[in-house]
């Protein structure tokens, strides 16, 4: 699982869920977000390379 991968991800989930803008900004000032959004991220990678095979 890469870094990189990783950070894009979770740099595009915070995006949707409208807490950092685009250009890099942050709208939110609750640090507790940020594992959040980090756990998100790992797990949507973790599924992605993880394909379910029923």
């Amino acid at each position: 699982m890469g870094d990189d991968l990783v950070y894009a991800i979770f740099k595009e989930i915070a995006i949707l869920e409208g807490k950092r803008t685009p250009d890099g900004k942050w709208t939110i000032d609750d640090a507790q977000e940020i594992p959040k959004l980090l756990t998100r991220a790992f797990a949507v990678v973790r599924r992605a390379s993880n394909p379910r095979t029923d």
